[in-house]
């Protein structure tokens, strides 16, 4: 669900791959560069290797400076990472799972989704009947994942809110992990019930 529905903003940042426009601004700039070195007798691979670095360090400053426009979709994501841009694209481990990009995504097994979607007539919380049934509840609220949060708190810290959260998993393989198996328990178990209840609804439409 959340690979496919995805905004394209949210979907290139969390792969780390940089928007197609601005990338291909970077080669465009890279190449005058570099023709304009060869004319001037002074390429080789050192001075091409150098040119190419610049413009990839300026690609990522205006691709930071991009996800942080008020007006683009993805928001929570973008919030989420934002903060933590150079870590999330520099990180060494961390492999992003499909109900990892949920969480992060707020495209999944949540009330407020469901309800957008036409899937849910309600965004309430069917666990504790909150109003709203977001990743952030999930994470942070919801009495019914106390347990999981109480394991997920003492990997990372008291503070779950998706951008500490980033900003806390992005050098630590444990911590990563962590909110992996987090995402894993609570979130199929989320699908399970939602499962369960449509079926129901299907034998029992009244």
């Amino acid at each position: 669900m959340a690979y496919r529905t995805v905004s394209y903003e949210a979907a290139t940042l969390l792969a780390r791959v940089p928007p197609l426009h601005l990338y291909a601004e970077f080669l465009r700039r890279t190449y005058s560069r570099h023709r304009r070195i060869k004319e001037n007798g002074n390429y080789n691979e050192v001075s091409a290797a150098a040119v190419r670095l610049e413009e990839w360090d300026a690609l990522r400053e205006q691709w930071r400076t991009h996800v942080t426009r008020a007006n683009l979709p993805g928001r929570r994501t973008r919030e989420a990472i934002g903060p933590s841009f150079e870590d999330w694209l520099d990180r060494s481990s961390g492999f992003l799972t499909y109900r990892l990009t949920q969480l992060l995504t707020g495209h999944g097994c949540f009330g407020t989704y469901l309800y957008k979607i036409g899937k849910e007539d309600t965004p309430i919380c069917r666990y504790c009947n909150a109003e709203k049934d977001t990743p952030e509840h999930t994470l942070e609220v919801c009495h019914f994942w106390a347990l999981e949060r109480g394991e997920l708190a003492a990997a990372i810290g008291q503070n779950l809110s998706l951008g500490n959260i980033v900003a806390r998993i992005c050098n630590s393989k444990e911590r990563w992990n962590a909110f992996s198996v987090f995402a894993e328990r609570v979130l199929q178990r989320k699908e399970e019930d939602e499962r369960r209840r449509q079926q129901q609804m299907i034998l029992d439409p009244g």
